[in-house]
């Protein structure tokens, strides 16, 4: 199933790569049964999960230049930004993540796969004075209160990059960011067997913060 989504979603993985996928489920299959992260069977991970996450590579891996740096915000237990990782082992990701239990899932499993260019955080504040390059999250917040949260630590041209669903309450999201002095792009990401919309909303900022 991972090989059949990842050629639906026109990305090519070397064995090492999928083996490092397959090992992540195994280990998020392991740690779930017992703890409840996620209200989803092993094809629901693969589905729903995993392969969303990775319909985000193309559109990072264009903006995020090589040794460039990713946070990832609230990502649970690890989504969108550690099957990124996987795939994107030339950037520098950081997944933040304040639940004890699956912060303790990540630093295992980042260890484990020997993830050198992947950090593991408990908060923003206790983050050191970095900038990163994108900023991605999922599920966790409306793009304007994402925005007041990170945006001392965007780079210059850093981006917000957004996993949402239905355009109609994306647009409602990005009106409430005007006068801000940023820019916004939709990409449709939807994959016709995910059985449900999809979008990236990338946000940039173009002038200084008010």
């Amino acid at each position: 199933m991972i090989i059949g989504g990842l050629t639906e979603l026109g990305i090519t993985a070397a064995a090492k790569k999928v083996s490092r996928i397959e090992f992540y489920l195994s280990e998020l299959e392991r740690w779930n049964a017992r703890y409840g992260f996620i209200k989803a069977d092993a094809r629901e991970l693969v589905s729903r999960h995993v392969l969303d996450a990775l319909a985000g590579l193309k559109l990072l891996t264009a903006l995020v230049p090589v040794g460039g740096s990713v946070l990832d915000v609230g990502t649970g237990a690890g989504f969108p930004g550690l099957p990124l990782a996987l795939f994107v082992t030339d950037r520098r990701f950081t997944l933040c993540e304040r639940k004890s239990r699956e912060r303790a899932f990540l630093s295992g499993t980042v260890a484990l796969l020997k993830l050198d260019h992947v950090a593991v955080a408990d908060d923003l504040a206790s983050l050191p004075a970095v900038r990163f390059d994108a900023v991605t999250f999922r599920a966790v917040t409306s793009l304007i209160d994402m925005y007041a949260l990170v945006r001392r630590l965007l780079a210059q041209r850093g981006v917000l990059f957004s996993y949402k669903g239905k355009r109609e309450k994306i647009e409602t999201e990005i009106a409430g960011l005007e006068g801000l002095g940023l820019e916004t792009e939709i990409h449709d990401v939807s994959r016709p067997e995910g059985n449900r919309e999809r979008h990236i909303v990338i946000v940039r900022q173009v002038a200084p913060a008010p």
